[in-house]
C-alpha cells in the first residue's frame, strides 16, 4: 500500500500525528533535508511551512545561510505541497513532478534561523488537478518565501512544475509493465 494513502486516511483521525509522519517520510525520501536540518512544522492541502535551523553545516565562513540551503529548502517545500496532491488512484502508476525552471531571490544575508511558506491556492489547484487526471501535462508556477525570526521576508524561491501523468510503461512486444 502507497504511504500516502495511509497519512491521508490518518490526517483527519489525528493531524498533528499525519503532520509527523509526512514530515518523517520526508527525510527518508530525501536524505539532504535531515542534513539541512529541515523541519516540516505545517503541512496541509494548501500549506506548507519549514523551518531551517543556522547550523554548523547551513553556514558560509562569513557564519551566514549558504545560499544552496535555502534553494534546496524552497525546492522540497514546493514538492512536498504537490506530492499531498499527486496519489496515484486505485491501479494508476501516478504522475511525475519535473522542476522546469526557477530562480531565487535573496532580499538579505541571512543571521539565524528561517521559515519557508509555501501555498496553492484553491481556484488555481482545482483546475490543475482536473488537467492531470485526464491525462494531460500541466505547468504550474508556484512561489515559496522565506521569513527571518521577526517574521521579515528575506528571500523568495519561484518554482515552474511540469506535471506528467505516468501511465503503464509499454515494454517490447506490446505488454505493459
Amino acid at each position: 500500500m502507497d504511504y500516502r494513502r495511509v497519512l491521508f486516511q490518518l490526517e483527519p483521525l489525528s493531524p498533528a500525528l499525519a503532520r509527523k509522519f509526512w514530515g518523517l517520510r520526508s527525510l527518508w525520501d530525501a536524505p539532504f533535508a535531515l542534513a539541512l536540518g529541515l523541519k516540516v512544522s505545517l503541512l496541509s492541502d494548501l500549506n506548507v511551512e519549514l523551518e531551517i535551523p543556522l547550523t554548523r553545516l547551513n553556514r558560509s565562513e562569513s557564519g551566514l545561510m549558504r545560499p544552496s540551503v535555502l534553494v534546496a529548502a524552497g525546492e522540497w517545500a514546493s514538492r512536498l505541497l504537490w506530492r499531498r496532491h499527486l496519489v496515484p488512484q486505485a491501479g494508476e502508476q501516478g504522475e511525475s513532478l519535473i522542476l522546469e525552471s526557477m530562480q531565487c531571490r535573496f532580499l538579505k544575508p541571512v543571521s539565524a534561523g528561517v521559515k519557508v511558506r509555501a501555498q496553492l491556492e484553491e481556484r488555481e489547484r482545482e483546475p490543475m488537478l482536473r488537467k492531470i487526471r485526464s491525462g494531460s501535462e500541466a505547468e504550474h508556477e508556484l512561489p515559496v518565501i522565506f521569513f527571518d525570526e521577526n517574521d521579515q521576508q528575506i528571500a523568495s524561491f519561484t518554482g515552474v512544475w511540469r506535471i506528467r501523468p505516468e501511465g503503464p510503461k509499454v515494454l517490447h512486444e506490446g505488454r505493459n509493465s
